[in-house]
């Protein structure tokens, strides 16, 4: 009995450290690669407008919700406004100019982080030559998990008027448990835009997560059979 005591404790420590092995290497895979979405395929307006973008979305399986009745998610092209990726960049359309808007981006899968650019602002040049400026709205960027509620830091820009270029800026978001992007603008009856326009959305798939303990419920015999026991864990320290 000792004889097999010993051989059914050698089989458990064998299981456990294949087991160990296959989950050091998910783990040591972290992250998966980082999704771009420039939404430069889209045929916008050469002259300015946008086009719903939610089929484009969905063809990175990112659905839109939560969106202000009334409005549009769109892939939109404007004069006063530089992307990064041209001529697209992501914005809300369909609505009267003195709304609050807010809209969320469910992604496919848990992730890591999100990075996106708000696009460069110029100033408009009327046709006598004259600089009429440009102005941008209130917005909110906020990371939300499977609940709705925030994780980690909010990033925002506020209201203002400018008659210089407004640089480009890129803004990250991270934490555990990300599924959604929560955006939230106010115009504040001035600026010339609903929200920020956004180009160059990635998002990182999280990695998988090892799991923490094995359960042993079955062991293999030298005689090929198996044997049920009484089902039990066997802690993993990685």
């Amino acid at each position: 009995m000792k004889n097999f005591s010993e051989k059914m404790q050698l089989s458990i420590q064998v299981a456990a450290l294949v087991f160990v092995s296959t989950c050091s290497l998910l783990a040591q895979s972290g992250t998966g690669n980082p999704v771009v979405v420039n939404f430069d395929s889209l045929p916008t307006p050469a002259g300015g407008g946008c086009v719903d973008a939610t089929s484009y979305l969905a063809t990175y399986s990112i659905t839109v919700t939560n969106i202000t009745p009334g409005a549009f998610v769109g892939a939109c092209q404007n004069a006063e406004i530089a992307p990064p990726s041209a001529p697209n960049y992501l914005n809300v359309y369909g609505i009267a100019n003195l709304h609050p808007v807010s809209f969320t981006l469910n992604f496919p899968q848990t992730v890591s982080s999100i990075t996106f650019t708000r696009s460069e602002y110029l100033p408009y040049i009327a046709a006598d030559g004259t600089n009429e400026g440009v102005s941008g709205p209130n917005w909110t960027a906020t990371a939300l998990d499977a609940q709705g509620q925030q994780v980690g830091n909010t990033v925002s820009e506020s209201l203002f008027g400018s008659f210089s270029p407004v640089p480009a800026a890129t803004y990250s978001l991270s934490g555990k448990g990300i599924t959604a992007l929560r955006i939230d603008g106010n115009n504040g009856g001035f600026a010339g835009f609903l929200t920020a326009p956004i180009d160059n959305l990635t998002f990182t798939p999280s990695g998988l997560a090892a799991p923490t303990n094995l359960q042993v419920t079955q062991v293999l015999l030298d005689s090929g059979n198996q044997t049920d026991l009484p089902p039990f864990s066997v802690p993993i320290i990685m």
